[in-house]
């Protein structure tokens, strides 16, 4: 096909434009074709190929909590911390840092990225129950996959400075600064970290990730034009390949509830995570490979009360 653009009082041809419907994922700009992006190319061809070939490094710090306040982080009723894993009152979440690299979506470039998970979390659906981590919030230091993934995944993204200091090898320190515009909002640091030089042990058994999606209303304050859970589930063993792991005994993780005008839209997120109070540290780990999923498998989940608006 072939379509004539009058632009500015030149005729110009596009051979071969390619019209956003059907199974392609489309983003805003429209009018330009497929959206590239993880889960698709310039041409609309999905899956992309070689995320097994993808650098991986992964921080986890697993500490317990005081249920109460990460039930209040949990934004609609339909998500509950299963009962039975609450402990005195405590139950599990992490922060976990990720450091990727030669992603097939971005040419071989890479970004890093950072969350808070809530475990253990059920999310009662109109016809189905699905339990896993709910992220809370999602920090990464690159907009391409900020954009892809709220729009695509419903992910909780946020854009934020996230700096590490690795000197695991040498010294068996690691750190992650988290900012924004040079002021620091939140720190994890680790020192111990010793090399697991037994075999690899295998992969422990992944949890789904929850999410919840939200897309305002235009023009309707308050109002919503999507809001419903979604699920990423937990990759196949197959999808990552270890080589190697770091284990540490302790790990010290600080957030500062900096105010407007440091982070004038994100001071509302460090304050909350400022108040969390951090009982006991669970699990330190840093692990190592190849391979990352591509999440084609999302779905949403149909959830009492909440779904497409038509208000």
């Amino acid at each position: 096909m072939r379509i004539t653009h009058i632009f500015r009082g030149t005729t110009q041809k596009t051979p071969d434009m390619v019209i956003t419907t059907g199974r392609n994922f489309s983003r805003m700009p429209l009018g330009y074709g497929p959206c590239p992006g993880p889960r698709q190319d310039a041409k609309g061809n999905q899956p992309l190929q070689g995320w097994d070939q993808v650098n991986t490094k992964t921080c986890t710090v697993t500490f317990k909590a005081p249920a109460a306040q990460l039930v209040a982080l949990l934004p609609r009723p339909c998500f509950q911390i299963d009962a039975e894993t609450v402990v005195e009152g405590l139950a599990e979440a992490s922060i976990s840092f990720t450091s990727l690299g030669n992603l097939p979506w971005l040419a071989g470039r890479g970004y890093n990225h950072s969350g808070l998970y809530i475990h253990n979390v059920i999310c009662q659906g109109k016809t189905e129950s699905v339990q896993g981590k709910y992220l809370s919030v999602l920090f990464e230091n690159l907009p391409d996959p900020i954009l892809s993934g709220r729009e695509e995944l419903g992910y909780p993204k946020l854009f934020a400075t996230l700096d590490q200091d690795d000197n695991v090898e040498a010294s068996g320190d690691w750190s992650l600064s988290m900012g924004w515009e040079g002021n620091q909002f939140g720190e994890v640091k680790i020192s111990g970290l010793r090399l697991e030089v037994a075999p690899p042990e295998p992969a422990r058994p992944g949890q789904d990730v929850l999410c919840f999606k939200y897309i305002p209303r235009t023009g309707r304050p308050g109002v919503a034009d999507v809001e419903y859970a979604t699920v990423s589930p937990a990759p196949s063993p197959e999808c990552f390949k270890l080589e190697r792991m770091f284990k540490a005994k302790d790990a010290k993780i600080h957030f500062e509830a900096l105010g407007f005008d440091e982070l004038p839209t994100l001071h509302h997120v460090a304050a909350r995570l400022a108040e969390l109070d951090i009982v006991s540290v669970e699990d330190v780990r840093i692990v190592e490979g190849k391979g990352a999923p591509d999440y084609q498998n999302q779905r949403a989940v149909s959830t009492w009360g909440y779904g497409l608006s038509t208000n």
